[in-house]
């Protein structure tokens, strides 16, 4: 068997220059590159490597041509395109009148090197087109079937209120009559309903972007409202120290709170921005610079023992308000709330060394007593 040969791929009427390695023992098929580059595709046929599993599929074929002249394969690829029936290297070669044409598997960076453009295939009446102008291909079966243009009805103008709306130009309709691709399948879209289908798709995608402006514009202004307004309020509105100190402090801050809505809602607004991940510790924080824990100690939730219920506060209302303005924290519960402050309320003695002190007092009783 000799280094090269050329052969015609049986389903799509293709030839090309391949390695004689490449074809099988009874030369019936033949193994070609799937996805090979056009330099590696040239490498490969140059240099005659091994075909593997990964890389190659295996096609019917017939063999036209060998020889062991790589150059001398490319002169006979160009006799081929007419004669199937050429003679072997060791025969004169003889140029007859052409039988059938056969189409090249080629591209367009190795025509020079392996492939020829077939004249079955150049329109007589466009202007004289390059072996360049071959589209590449890497496989038989996926080569596309051309067709000339005067057998497809022109493409349809686009809609008027498209063209009119800039979405498309009326010149974006025409395309080289050259380039047009006959559909496959019967059954599939032709290109004039694919077209207007795309462009109706356009359209509707432009108005959903033009109403979705509009409504973001909106938002915009309501934001711009809203935040006017909190700086309008800002100016004139003066909060009383926090965090409440004693029961007198505590009096005035609730009279002011029952008495000056505006200065409750920017108590509201201010406590707010001191946040939290989660419930609990937007609870605590918040009661931290609501109340100071003097005073914390003589409060409960309830006004149990003596002490004076922090529930019946307004202060309360303020708290609830503030930890839900926390986006994290919108979907709290009164119950979950109410807990974590009551907590806070009751541990308030053994913050600020509370605990400490009385570990340290009740030590020095012990050992008082021990030593009585």
């Amino acid at each position: 068997m000799m280094d090269f040969a050329i052969v015609e791929f049986r389903k799509s009427s293709e030839i090309a220059v391949v390695p004689s390695k490449w074809i099988s023992k009874d030369k019936k098929r033949c193994y070609w590159p799937i996805n090979f580059k056009t330099s590696k595709l040239t490498a490969a046929v140059r240099q005659r490597i091994s075909a593997n599993v990964k890389e190659f599929e295996s096609f019917e074929i017939k063999v036209m041509y060998e020889t062991d002249d790589y150059e001398k394969a490319r002169q006979k690829l160009k006799q081929a395109e007419f004669d199937s029936d050429l003679q072997t290297e060791v025969e004169d070669e003889q140029v007859q009148t052409p039988k059938r044409q056969k189409r090249l598997l080629s591209s367009s960076l190795i025509l020079n090197i392996i492939l020829r453009p077939n004249p079955r295939y150049i329109d007589s009446g466009s202007e004289t087109e390059t072996e360049d102008d071959t589209p590449l291909r890497r496989s038989p079966r996926k080569i596309a079937r051309t067709t000339s243009s005067a057998s497809l009805p022109p493409l349809p103008k686009p809609p008027a209120e498209l063209i009119a709306g800039g979405l498309m130009s009326s010149s974006s309709t025409h395309r080289n009559k050259d380039e047009t691709t006959v559909t496959p399948k019967s059954k599939s879209l032709s290109r004039s309903e694919f077209e207007v289908k795309v462009l109706t798709c356009l359209e509707h995608i432009k108005r959903q972007v033009q109403d979705n402006a509009k409504t973001l514009h909106v938002l915009e202004k309501k934001m711009n409202v809203t935040a006017g307004e909190d700086n309008e309020e800002d100016e004139t509105v003066v909060l009383p120290d926090m965090p409440v100190k004693d029961e007198g402090h505590l009096e005035e801050v609730e009279q002011l709170l029952q008495n000056n809505a505006a200065v409750k809602k920017r108590m509201i607004r201010s406590l707010s921005t001191i946040g939290g991940d989660n419930t609990k510790q937007s609870v605590r924080r918040i009661m931290k610079n609501l109340v100071s824990n003097s005073l914390a100690m003589k409060l409960n939730w309830l006004g149990r023992g003596n002490k004076r219920p922090f529930s019946g506060l307004i202060l309360k209302d303020v708290l609830f308000a503030s930890v839900r303005r926390n986006r994290l924290c919108k979907e709290a519960t009164d119950k979950e709330i109410e807990d974590v402050a009551k907590d806070w309320l009751k541990f308030s003695k053994d913050r600020e060394g509370g605990r400490k002190d009385r570990k340290e007092k009740k030590t020095a009783d012990s050992e008082s007593q021990n030593i009585e």
